[in-house]
């Protein structure tokens, strides 16, 4: 597999037994570093999740829509002109930002997080089908973030930006359905 970087075994085994000893350490450290005794606490768990699946949307999005609109198959922008396209998806997300308190208030956290990962579901089937015409219209955690990148880069290699899309609807319906079982109190 020359010219391909692979994470070698030797390195995925030092990671595994470090990820090992960390928790050993941290489990009769007194403070941890790490409280592991929030895992146990579901609220905390589901935030998470939810959260990492957020980052894992939008950062897949952010990469993968710059990557196509730059390309010749795609729309053939220039990187200010893609940069520009993601403007008022940057307008949005500081907007629902700065609300997101008052309408978790109004609707209550489980309707707003169910709603907020059904959207982005919805977002990503309406682009896919722009993108199907040869239109476009035009964001918790890193590790999501990280993660939704290197399966985006999986699933543009299988199958295309449409993939890529394929891939972050299937987040937000996981994540609308994870925030279906998030408890009104914490």
């Amino acid at each position: 597999m020359q010219g391909r970087h692979r994470f070698p075994l030797s390195a995925r085994s030092c990671s595994a037994a470090a990820l090992f000893l960390l928790l050993i350490v941290e489990s009769r450290a007194k403070p941890p570093l790490v409280d592991l005794t929030f895992f146990a606490r579901r609220s905390f768990v589901m935030g998470l999740a939810i959260g990492s699946l957020s980052m894992f949307s939008i950062m897949s999005l952010l990469l993968y829509f710059n990557l196509y609109a730059q390309s010749r198959q795609g729309l053939g922008l220039t990187a200010l002109e893609a940069g520009a396209a993601l403007l008022p998806l940057s307008a949005a997300l500081l907007a629902l930002a700065l609300s997101a308190s008052a309408v978790a208030a109004r609707l209550g956290l489980r309707h707003a997080m169910t709603g907020g990962m059904a959207l982005i579901a919805l977002a990503s089937a309406v682009i896919g089908a722009a993108v199907a015409e040869a239109g476009i219209i035009n964001a918790c955690t890193f590790l999501g973030g990280s993660c939704g990148v290197a399966g985006g880069a999986s699933a543009l290699a299988l199958g295309g930006f449409p993939a890529v899309l394929t891939m972050i609807a299937l987040a937000g319906i996981v994540g609308a359905a994870l925030s279906h079982w998030i408890s009104e109190t914490a």
